[in-house]
């Protein structure tokens, strides 16, 4: 279908095959597919009060197509082919399967860029020791000699920044974690502005190249880090803080790790008092990942934060968060912005009571214009009228724990439930607010469930046997 045909056909299964008054119509929720968007445009003349909401998995899908991991990019090619992609060698699949256990490997799409991270996560995860021994092992085996030969030559010749690159994804998990919390069919509305929020800072010390925000990239430099002198390190002390040192030079000296040893340590001198204590090279290398040493730590830690090296893996992970910064301040082409939407979900905090109590006021209530069916109902002076009774049942609400989704759900809808008839007009647009989604993972979930079920053997299917077989897959129904 093109834009037209997709508006009518929406319009016509709406408004006269389910006879929904237009006004009743409060939300177009899509991916940003130019036809989709286009469809969404037309039919915003149809439906007047429907806000335009577009899918945030979507975007934050692409963001990860935007990191510049080369290495990583190259190496992945051959191993889908062998390992994990949906025609891979059954050998070598069950070989890694072995490899990783009880760690389970989990399934390869092509148009999921989180897909492909997750299979990336477990090759970290599993290490480059077990990573060359399986590539060593499928060698003996003769697994897949063209994609096993190309990774191998990897592997050995730009083993390095496959390590650091494939730590960089690991430090990436979050915008995966992001975007699965996202992708439900609860209370993902109230949550979205915060964890884009909390991703947008990520991307902003990305590009600023702070410490702290790449610990896996940080602790494979210091194993790769070559111990010479000048090399700063950093040590916290009690009651002094944390101290910058240098290495100075090796010696001998008695093992401290292995009493009766004689071994070869680094003497390392603190630059604000001359103070000089020695360090082994195991103590050097196993120090704290991430920023400064914290409180009661004690160990020496090899400082990286300036090396070329992080600073290229910031500049690699850092296009794809300006990437979501275009998309969610709307510099980018018009019909993919997420700027309206993403206003949206800003003042649609205000249906969360602990946001309410510590935020919300009649100013803010005027911004809720931004919810597109609450303006075009003319609900917002209701809602003012009634912001004391509200505001007083919130300021006694119990704290809602934001970190699990179906229980911050689950624990919202009880509180409305509870106190809604207290102040009905609020009660109501929580329940459009509520009908709202950032996302369009519910027909994704139903165009899979229908691959599954409905094989070329069923194309005769009556419709009334789809329906109801998918309604109760989708509910997770069982028959009897």
């Amino acid at each position: 279908m093109n834009n037209v045909q997709l508006a009518a056909h929406v319009n016509d299964t709406v408004a006269r095959q389910r006879n929904v008054p237009a006004m009743f119509v409060i939300g177009l929720l899509r991916d940003s597919c130019s036809t989709n968007g286009a469809a969404c445009r037309r039919l915003k003349v149809c439906f007047p009060a429907a806000a335009d909401v577009m899918c945030v998995c979507h975007t934050l899908c692409h963001v990860g197509e935007h990191f510049i991991l080369p290495v990583l990019d190259e190496f992945m090619t051959p191993w889908l082919e062998l390992v994990g992609g949906r025609g891979a060698h059954h050998g070598a699949r069950a070989l890694w399967r072995e490899t990783v256990a009880p760690a389970e490997v989990p399934g390869y799409s092509n148009i999921r860029w989180y897909a492909k991270a997750e299979i990336i996560f477990v090759i970290g995860e599993a290490g480059t020791r077990r990573l060359r021994d399986f590539l060593l092992e499928c060698e003996q085996r003769s697994y897949g000699d063209a994609t096993r030969t190309k990774m191998l030559t990897i592997y050995n010749s730009k083993g390095e920044d496959l390590r650091l690159q494939i730590a960089a994804m690991l430090d990436m998990r979050k915008l995966v974690s992001t975007t699965y919390e996202l992708e439900g069919d609860r209370l993902e509305i109230l949550l979205t502005f915060d964890r884009i929020e909390a991703l947008r800072t990520l991307g902003r010390s990305l590009k600023n190249h702070d410490d702290g925000i790449l610990p896996n990239v940080d602790a494979v430099l210091r194993r790769l880090m070559t111990l010479k002198k000048d090399v700063n390190i950093e040590k916290y002390f009690r009651g002094h803080g944390v101290c910058e040192g240098k290495l100075v030079k090796q010696e001998k000296i008695n093992s401290t790790l292995y009493p009766g040893q004689e071994v070869e340590a680094w003497l390392v001198k603190y630059t604000s008092d001359g103070t000089e204590e020695h360090f082994e090279e195991e103590e050097l290398r196993s120090g704290k990942d991430g920023p400064s040493p914290t409180a009661g730590d004690g160990k020496p830690v090899l400082v990286v934060r300036h090396l070329p090296a992080r600073n290229a893996i910031c500049d690699a992970l850092t296009p794809g968060f300006d990437y979501l910064e275009s998309r969610i301040m709307g510099t980018c082409d018009a019909q993919f912005s997420c700027a309206n939407m993403y206003e949206l979900c800003r003042v649609i905090r205000a249906f969360d009571p602990n946001f309410a109590d510590a935020h919300l006021t009649p100013g803010f209530v005027d911004s809720m214009q931004a919810i597109t069916p609450l303006a075009a109902h003319d609900m917002l002076l209701g809602l003012k009228q009634e912001l004391p009774l509200y505001l007083a049942a919130a300021a006694s609400a119990p704290a809602f724990d934001k970190s699990d989704v179906v229980g911050y759900t689950d624990a919202i809808l009880k509180w409305w439930r509870t106190n809604g008839n207290s102040f009905p007009k609020w009660a109501m647009a929580a329940r459009i607010a509520f009908a709202l989604s950032p996302n369009s993972a519910s027909c994704e979930r139903v165009f899979s469930l229908l691959e599954n079920m409905f094989g070329d053997q069923q194309l005769a299917s009556l419709a009334d046997y789809i329906r109801a077989a998918l309604m109760l897959k989708f509910n997770k129904r069982t028959v009897g």
